[in-house]
């Protein structure tokens, strides 16, 4: 076709495709020779007899990574006349890996993932004007279009071609879940249709926010599956029901995962997996999409969702949260978590607007709740069996609330969150680890507190209405709530008529999760703002230390 338009002889015409993942160029490549069209895909390694065919006009088709292409080498051929006259096309596919890999983030990280993805442009300088180029993105909020269309310097001129993401097979629930709940409970009805079904069980796919959680999830599904872990129960590893797939897994094992889930009866039914799983793979019959944690961003979050219902089939995209889980997304995330509808909030930030669906029960579950149409089933979306259970006691009490008791509450809760930040401040001014407090005391948990100050009178009120984790927080929650209300007495005599069961320490799932280097980055900017603000009632010299947790985020975040 190229070579029809710019009037070339035939197999002339060279285009050459930027792609982000080696699995996903390879199979495009081998599509391509399927269908007897010349394709390559080059990598960073020089090979000169490969270079010289290239030049040469051997292949009409050339794949490879940004890192690749603008690498010395290929500066060169994209510089030689005989190149030059050759090619007719640039195409960048998965171009929001531009605006996710490539350039700062919400936390202006100064070590980006590939640093080359934000150099692009360079590319265009190397090729001639005449030269087209395509980008080809699935999902893309307005933001990242103007980042891509910035980086890669594109005309406003240019042709966009759109389509809106929105998936009206896709049912969309929010969850929230007591941090205490044993994860195999969390999970019975999962592991339930697995021990039934073996390998016609639903298809489901995990997505954890870390490799941490990636394993401890996997380990719970086997030892609560044992045998039926299996397909057939035949204790073999090619069989397993359930897999995992992150940046560590074995490159063979990758490619056994992405197989078996291109086909609609493969045995693999549940896979627990991070962001790493999914780019260009055609995942078939896969029924539920669960968030364990809300992605990073909503785009991550759409393109992840998109993966469920590709039949056309009645589908389900699930997030559990709890304030932990909450910590490290974007704010367009944290609003899906509101009470308004969560499709017209997920096509607002790409656009769009869309028609309310109808029945309204089939949108999501907060359009569940305004559904009158005497149709609607009695559980959607992700039952939490035993989440009751798991809390602490509680009261029962109830007191009056007016909006100016909610008012001062907000300005006492507020001022607590900065009290404990400051706090937090002084006493980790020199360490490099990030302050629990920031994931563990934030503004879930005061709206938690501001919807349900109505029903707290107790350390077991608190433990049953708001994720906290530690007694020393919960005791100062009460006491703030005294403090406007004046209903409950003196707190320090109650919480020791209490005995309720709460760690000093995180949990061990929760706390290894705050470890991981990927979470360095959470937490809310309103946080850093007050210990940045604290830090510099510092000394000089304390405020300068290059070794200091603070000195380093707060540059990290400017």
């Amino acid at each position: 076709m190229a070579d029809v338009i710019h009037k070339k002889d035939k197999g002339s015409s060279i285009m050459v495709v930027v792609s982000p993942l080696r699995s996903l160029r390879e199979d495009q490549v081998r599509a391509l020779k399927k269908l007897n069209i010349p394709a390559v895909c080059v990598t960073d390694t020089h090979d000169d007899c490969l270079i010289q065919k290239i030049i040469n006009g051997e292949f009409t088709h050339i794949y490879g990574s940004p890192e690749c292409f603008l690498s010395s080498t290929w500066r060169g051929i994209l510089s030689t006349r005989r190149f030059k006259d050759s090619l007719v096309c640039v195409a960048v596919d998965e171009a929001h890996c531009i605006s996710q890999w490539g350039l700062p983030g919400a936390g202006n990280k100064k070590v980006l993932f590939r640093q080359w993805y934000g150099n692009l442009c360079e590319m265009r300088s190397l090729i001639s004007d005449h030269v087209h180029q395509i980008v080809v993105i699935a999902t893309a909020t307005k933001q990242t279009r103007h980042a891509i269309f910035d980086v890669l310097k594109l005309s406003k001129q240019c042709v966009i071609v759109t389509e809106s993401p929105n998936r009206s097979n896709i049912f969309y629930c929010f969850q929230y879940f007591n941090k205490r709940l044993p994860l195999d409970l969390l999970f019975d009805d999962i592991i339930k249709e697995i021990q039934i079904n073996d390998v016609t069980a639903k298809r489901v796919i995990i997505y954890c926010q870390t490799r941490k959680q990636c394993g401890i999830l996997y380990k719970m599904f086997e030892v609560s599956l044992g045998s039926k872990f299996y397909k057939g129960s035949s204790p073999k590893p090619n069989r397993h029901l359930v897999e995992m797939y992150h940046d560590g897994t074995p490159s063979s094992v990758k490619k056994h995962i992405s197989k078996n889930l291109s086909k609609p009866d493969g045995h693999i039914r549940v896979l627990i997996a991070t962001i790493a799983f999914g780019m260009g793979v055609n995942c078939k019959n896969v029924q539920s999409i669960i968030h364990f944690g809300p992605s990073k961003s909503i785009e991550c979050y759409v393109q992840e969702s998109g993966r469920a219902g590709r039949d056309g089939s009645r589908s389900n995209s699930i997030v559990l949260y709890h304030g932990m889980l909450l910590s490290h997304c974007s704010q367009e995330m944290k609003e899906l978590v509101l009470d308004e509808c969560r499709r017209k909030v997920l096509m607002k930030a790409f656009g769009y607007d869309c028609q309310e669906l109808q029945p309204k029960h089939n949108c999501c579950d907060n359009c569940v709740k305004v559904c009158q149409c005497l149709e609607c089933p009695s559980h959607v979306g992700f039952q939490v069996p035993g989440d009751e259970d798991s809390c602490s006691r509680h009261t029962g009490k109830i007191r009056s609330v007016t909006d100016a008791d909610r008012l001062a509450l907000k300005d006492q809760l507020k001022q607590y969150h900065d009290a404990i930040l400051k706090e937090h401040a002084r006493v980790m001014s020199n360490t490099v680890s990030i302050p629990s407090a920031i994931i563990e005391f934030g503004s879930l948990q005061m709206k938690q507190i501001l919807e349900t100050c109505n029903k707290i009178f107790s350390l077991g009120d608190v433990t049953s209405h708001v994720d906290v984790w530690r007694k020393c927080q919960a005791i100062g929650i009460l006491k703030v709530i005294n403090n406007v209300f004046g209903d409950i007495g003196d707190i320090d005599e109650v919480s020791q008529l209490e005995h309720i069961e709460m760690d000093e320490d995180c949990p061990s799932i929760w706390n290894e999760t705050v470890e991981e280097s990927s979470f360095l980055s959470f937490g809310d900017s309103q946080d850093f703002e007050v210990m940045e603000s604290e830090c510099t009632l510092e000394s000089e010299e304390t405020a300068h230390n290059s070794s200091s947790f603070l000195f380093n985020l707060t540059n990290a975040i400017k």
